[in-house]
This record gives C-alpha cells, sequence and structure tokens, in this order.
C-alpha cells in the first residue's frame, strides 16, 4: 500500500474503536510513545519511553545505521494500552511487520510517515480518552477508595 493510502486510511476514525479491548487497566505513567526510522532503510519502531535520549542509544547497540527519531508523544494514562492499540492500528493498516511486533516496514518519506503516525497516536488517544472519561476515572477512584480502605481490609482479615 502506497503512502498517501495509508495517511487517507490512518485519519479515518472508525478504525480505532475496536481496540477497548486492549487496555492494561494498570497504572496510569507518563512515557513518551515514540517512532524512529531505522537510517538507510525502510523499517520504523514504535514503542515508548521514559528517557528518549537514552532510549535512542540503547536502539542504536542493535542496528548496524542507527535509529533516528521520526515523533514523538508525550502521554500521561494507559501508555502500555495505547502503545498496542498504536500496533495494531498499524496491523489494521496492513503494514507489513518487520522484526518482531514493533517494527514496520513503510516505504515513504519521513514527512508522510509523521503524519501517518500521528494521526494513529492522536485517534488512539481520543478514543482512549472517551473510553475513560472523568466519570469512569471517578468511578474507578471510588471503588479504590471502598476496596482499600482500613474498614474494609479488617473485614478481609477475619
Amino acid at each position: 500500500m502506497d503512502s498517501k493510502t495509508l495517511i487517507k486510511n490512518a485519519e479515518k476514525k472508525s478504525i480505532y474503536k475496536e481496540f477497548n479491548s486492549l487496555v492494561s487497566h494498570g497504572q496510569a505513567h507518563r512515557k513518551f510513545i515514540y517512532a524512529s526510522r531505522e537510517k538507510r532503510t525502510s523499517c520504523i519502531k514504535i514503542g515508548q519511553t521514559n528517557n528518549l535520549k537514552q532510549r535512542l542509544g540503547q536502539m542504536n547497540t542493535f542496528s548496524y545505521y542507527g535509529f533516528k527519531y521520526l515523533t514523538w508523544h508525550e502521554f500521561e494514562g494507559d501508555t502500555y494500552g495505547l502503545e498496542r492499540r498504536i500496533k495494531h492500528s498499524f496491523a489494521k493498516l496492513d503494514v507489513n511487520h518487520g522484526k518482531g511486533t514493533e517494527m514496520f516496514r513503510i516505504v515513504g518519506t519521513d514527512k508522510e510517515l509523521i503524519r501517518i503516525f500521528d494521526a494513529i497516536v492522536l485517534n488512539n488517544m481520543k478514543e482512549l480518552i472517551k473510553k475513560y472519561s472523568s466519570k469512569k476515572a471517578q468511578q474507578d477512584a471510588e471503588n479504590f477508595a471502598k476496596f482499600n480502605s482500613p474498614r474494609q481490609l479488617n473485614l478481609l482479615r477475619k
């Protein structure tokens, strides 16, 4: 599939609604979600990190040509769920996998790849925010307080 078709499909809002099962229900984290490109190849790597500079150094140790960041977004919330949703979105767009599940082969300019990645990330973020609206977050907090209160813990010990 050419990059123009990928951009068009990545910007469609309908492909992100079916990934609601891809959330981790874990703790919220603040991390960077990134797309990097292996130099001289059509491979991009998708991942997350706390430290962009350190992660780039780690990636360059297992690459012949080295990596460069195309783009990144800082996200606070279910970063693991967001990363999974992004990878599934690329798979849904029929982007060829490289090594493992985080490498994808896409032919296109850096600008086109950034546009594809940004559209996928932003649309997945919107869906996650819809799924975990403030009402849902408030209910989760109330349940946490209710089931983790000292009174409740004392009942469980008996």
